[in-house]
């Protein structure tokens, strides 16, 4: 498709590629609209993992680390919200702690206030440390990171380092050399913030 300039223009190869993406447009949200009677009754007898899955999914299309800054509008956050609250409650009464933990670090995301965003990732870190279920242990250690970032951005050093600390004794244990060197330099920075180093 060519520029505005050339459909002012009335260029005919503008226009024609203009007109190809409309109905391109049009025909994907028919198939879209067609389909949503018959998703939402194959979601009421899908698997309670299936169904988590699902508002975790639909959550992140709105809001993710993924998305532009200008595509995080107040109606996506408040939407991917409900979601992935849908989500957290649906893992929770399954008993689900990985999805759980997934879609309470997706909150730190659509949350704007810092303390918010810490208040997911501790709620998060919460249940990974009390969990037996390995895809919630495996979270650890990115949960630890993403507190002891959200603690250095509000000039809480110290306890930023506990969680920074944390995170190196957990990659090191699971024998991940790449991440566990980031970690100790995280400790580092920590450290020199600190005026240790």
């Amino acid at each position: 498709i060519r520029s505005h300039a050339a459909l002012k223009r009335g260029d005919p190869i503008a226009i024609a590629g203009r007109c190809f993406t409309a109905m391109l447009s049009i025909a994907l949200l028919l198939i879209v609209v067609g389909s949503v009677g018959a998703q939402e009754s194959t979601m009421a007898t899908a698997s309670a993992e299936a169904r988590v899955r699902h508002a975790l999914e639909t959550g992140r299309t709105y809001v993710s680390a993924a998305h532009q800054a200008n595509l995080l509008t107040s109606e996506a956050r408040e939407t991917a919200g409900r979601f992935f609250r849908a989500a957290i409650d649906q893992a929770q009464k399954a008993r689900l702690d990985g999805l759980a933990i997934d879609a309470m670090h997706m909150m730190a995301f659509v949350e704007q206030q810092p303390l918010d965003q810490l208040q997911w990732t501790l709620q998060a870190l919460s249940v990974a440390e009390t969990s037996d279920q390995t895809a919630a242990l495996d979270w650890r250690a990115s949960l630890h990171n993403n507190a002891g970032m959200a603690l250095h951005d509000l000039g809480r050093l110290d306890e930023a380092l506990v969680h920074f600390r944390r995170q190196t004794v957990l990659r090191a244990q699971a024998g991940d050399a790449a991440r566990e060197r980031v970690a100790r330099w995280m400790v580092a920075w920590t450290l020199r913030g600190l005026g240790r180093v």
